[in-house]
């Protein structure tokens, strides 16, 4: 946790200590003064501060936990050169969240002003809206200094898009630019442009990348950053365009060993005929197994057994894809998605997501790689949920440079369907390693199902576009999932018979292997609020959790309380959840002898979530592994 610096300067160096990229430690011991940190700001040579610089406290969150010493260094005629802010932090019993301190320390002219020198800028670089987003530029520097403006889309694995490229010369007021048109000149005091829309961009709908190049040439110099842009060069900043995302709430059977191996024994309709499916790792090679992948273009596959990825099975193991002499560009190898390489075949319609590691050898230096889904069925070849990563080469030692790649797909065939991988060029000594593949569904839909919205076991919510609102969203969500298979009579539900981790801690020793309702007549109804203990509700998270640049199996969300509780996610997805209720209801069913019973047993999970932070480029996935705890209780009583 820190707390931001904003510096809106002109004509001035800036020298800090205590601060780190603009960025200021805030957390500590309450009541306790933390070490000063300084921002001292210097007129440059033949300027002055005719108005000293200032200090903004408008937007931290309690402006009496700072106190500030100003030191001031004056030429002969009293006007202010140097200006330095010692300030001091005391940490409060509640931290803040987005406290942010403003600079002002505008210069000016004292003697003679410099000549070609640009200074600054302003631009907003939070994320584009997925609809499409206006943005503003404005620059300060030397009247008469010319500077070159370029914005492209620069998504890696696609052609760049020119949006357009204009010339730029400062007016006498330091601010305003003026750009001849058509031979046309006008003057404007920024830089105005709009970015459309993704569906405007290509097909399928993807993350883009926006790259504004700031150039020079002659005698001008960008002075913005602390390595001087001179002629020739360039500066570049990027803005990134996310799709739309959701946020998916989903009862689970688990991911775990121990819990459930099987099919479990809950299903997702009301009489429980589609078995929900496990969320497992569905590959099943080794490493380093070569036999599996097909090589074109005078590429080979080589299984290796030193300076893999960590954890990789066995370890340090992987397979390399290379060639000295490759014949050509395009697709270097694929594997597939068939019987042997997978536990089970694939279902038509479901989303997987296919996480790999992958490093790229100098050895077999690459100036580009990528990595897409392949399918033969034309319904989802556009729809695969992810278009092609680009990768690109850099150097290593020993098990180092291993990279994690997370892809999400629609499976299109049964057992047809690849991963591909391409090089983007045909010069000597390419080549690719990969290691620890895992594939595993997505959503905890039913075995047969595919289709999210059809499953009582999940909730979505179709979250802002990342970065377009920074309002929180409150999301009222019921889980159900019932007991399956249809039996007659109907099942109950008991708690789990014994310690199965790591779900055990979470139910009271005298609760195992008993009914959780009361007891086993139709239509009794339970709610669970203090029988389990405060470890309420165990979450998972479809994620990867990074060890010494490499990935674990899986990564347990921790505790969510009864109350009230954070999860944070890899893609940025910040949430919380709340009134959180557990309920299990037996079967009801009427008449006597010859009974018609109306569904079978259910297991209910209700909330709130509160979505902090919108996810960026993905949907978050979040898993509660409740189901865990029980297991097919007795017949119910007529």
């Amino acid at each position: 946790m820190a707390g931001k610096i904003k510096n809106i300067t002109t004509k001035c160096t800036l020298a800090q200590t205590g601060v780190t990229n603009d960025t200021y430690p805030i957390v500590g011991t309450p009541g306790v003064a933390l070490t000063a940190f300084t921002q001292t700001f210097t007129a440059k040579t033949n300027f002055v501060f005719n108005v000293p610089p200032s200090i903004d406290f408008s937007n931290v969150s309690d402006p009496s936990d700072y106190s500030v010493t100003v030191t001031d260094t004056k030429n002969s005629k009293g006007i202010v050169t140097v200006r330095l802010f010692s300030i001091v932090y005391t940490p409060d019993v509640l931290q803040p969240s987005s406290d942010e301190i403003v600079f002002v320390a505008n210069a000016e002219p004292g003697y003679n002003p410099s000549t070609g020198n640009i200074y600054s800028y302003e631009l907003d670089t939070s994320y584009l809206k997925s609809t499409g987003d206006n943005r503003s530029i404005k620059m300060y520097g030397d009247p008469g200094a010319v500077i070159t403006v370029q914005i492209y889309n620069t998504t890696p694995g696609y052609p760049s898009i020119d949006m357009y490229t204009r010339v730029y010369t400062f007016q006498e007021d330091g601010t305003s630019l003026s750009y001849v048109h058509l031979g046309v000149t006008y003057v404007v005091p920024t830089i105005d442009f709009n970015i459309p829309g993704l569906k405007y961009w290509r097909v399928p709908i993807g993350d883009e990348v926006i790259r504004i190049t700031f150039s020079v040439s002659g005698a001008n110099t960008i002075l913005w950053d602390a390595d001087p842009v001179t002629n020739g060069s360039a500066e570049l900043v990027y803005l990134y365009q996310y799709k739309d995302t959701k946020v998916i709430l989903q009862l689970s059977q688990g991911d775990t060993t121990g819990i459930n191996s099987g099919n479990g024994f809950f299903g997702v309709g009301a009489f429980g005929l589609d078995y929900m499916i496990n969320l497992k790792d569905q590959w099943n090679r080794n490493d380093s197994y070569t036999a599996n992948w097909t090589t074109a273009l005078n590429y080979a596959a080589t299984g290796l057994g030193t300076n893999g990825p960590f954890a990789a099975n066995p370890t340090g193991t992987y397979v390399e894809i290379a060639a000295t002499n490759p014949s050509g560009a395009g697709v270097i190898a694929e594997t597939t998605f068939s019987s042997g390489n997978l536990t089970q075949n694939l279902v038509v319609g479901r989303t997987y997501k296919l996480t790999f590691e992958v490093r790229v050898p100098i050895a077999v230096g690459v100036n580009g790689v990528l990595f897409r889904h392949s399918t033969t069925n034309p319904l989802y070849s556009l729809a695969n949920g992810s278009r092609s990563i680009g990768l690109f080469g850099e150097a290593y030692t020993g098990n180092t440079g291993w990279r994690v790649v997370n892809m999400e797909f629609v499976a299109g065939t049964v057992s047809a369907d690849k991963l591909q991988i391409l090089t983007t060029n045909s010069s000597n000594a390419q080549g690719i390693e990969i290691s620890k593949i895992r594939l595993t569904p997505v959503y905890a839909v039913g075995s047969t199902t595919t289709d999210i919205n059809s499953c009582s076991n999940i909730a979505v919510l179709q979250s802002n576009a990342a970065g377009t609102s920074s309002d929180t969203q409150d999301f009222d969500f019921t889980l159900r999932v019932y007991v399956a298979p249809q039996t007659a009579p109907r099942k109950g539900v008991n708690y789990i018979a014994g310690a199965l981790s790591p779900v055990q801690s979470s139910i009271p020793t005298g609760f195992f292997g008993n009914n959780v309702n009361t007891d086993l007549v139709q239509g009794t109804e339970s709610t669970i609020t203090n029988t389990i203990k405060s470890s309420d509700y165990n979450a998972y998270r479809k994620n990867w959790k990074y060890d010494n640049g490499a990935q674990e199996e899986i990564d347990v969300m921790g505790v969510l309380s009864g109350g009230y509780n954070t999860m944070n996610y890899e893609n940025g997805c910040i949430a919380t959840i709340s009134n959180t209720q557990l309920k299990v209801r037996n079967a009801k069913f009427l008449g006597g002898l010859n009974p018609v019973f109306l569904g079978n047993t259910m297991l209910e999970f209700t909330g709130t979530l509160n979505i902090v932070k919108n996810p960026v480029g993905g949907n978050a996935v979040i898993e509660f592994n409740i189901a865990g705890w029980f297991t097919e209780g007795s017949n119910l009583t007529f």
